[in-house]
C-alpha cells in the first residue's frame, strides 16, 4: 500500500525546500559545547581572554534601611545614653550614619560632605587610565 501525499501538501513542501535554499527559514542548528577558557594565562588565545576580562561591574550599592528614612520610628533613634557612648568609641568603631527624625522630607539639611565627595569622584575619574577602543 502506497501512501501518496495531496497536491497542496507536495506544493507546501516546494515551498519550505525553496524558503530554505534561499536563506529565509533557516533549520535548528546543533548546540554548540560551551568553550572554557584559562583565566590566569596559559592559553594561546590572550586576546580573547583580555576581552572577555576588561569589564568588572562595579558592585551594587546596598540599599537604605529602616534606619536612614526621614521619619522614622523611635526605636531607630539612639537614646542620649547611646549619643554619649558614641563619643567614648574610637573613630573605627563609630557607626557611619547616626539617625534623625525630621518632620518633612524638604526639612533635611543638605549633604555636609557633598563637595568634597563629587570633588573626589571627579579626581578618581581623572586618574583613570584611558582605554582606547579599536
Amino acid at each position: 500500500m502506497e501512501v501518496h501525499s495531496s497536491k497542496w501538501e507536495n506544493k507546501m513542501v516546494v515551498k519550505l525546500v525553496r524558503a530554505i535554499h534561499e536563506g529565509w527559514i533557516k533549520p535548528n542548528k546543533p548546540k554548540e559545547a560551551p568553550c572554557f577558557h584559562l583565566l590566569w594565562g596559559g592559553d594561546s588565545s590572550t586576546t580573547e581572554s583580555n576581552r572577555l576580562l576588561a569589564y568588572i561591574p562595579p558592585p551594587k550599592p546596598k540599599l537604605p534601611g529602616h534606619g536612614e528614612s526621614y521619619n522614622l520610628s523611635l526605636e531607630y533613634i539612639p537614646t542620649q545614653e547611646e549619643m554619649n557612648s558614641y563619643h567614648l568609641m574610637y573613630e573605627e568603631d563609630l557607626p557611619k550614619f547616626i539617625p534623625k527624625r525630621f518632620s518633612s522630607f524638604r526639612s533635611i539639611p543638605a549633604y555636609e560632605n557633598a563637595v568634597e565627595d563629587s570633588f573626589q569622584n571627579c579626581l578618581d575619574l581623572y586618574s583613570q587610565e584611558c582605554e582606547r577602543n579599536l
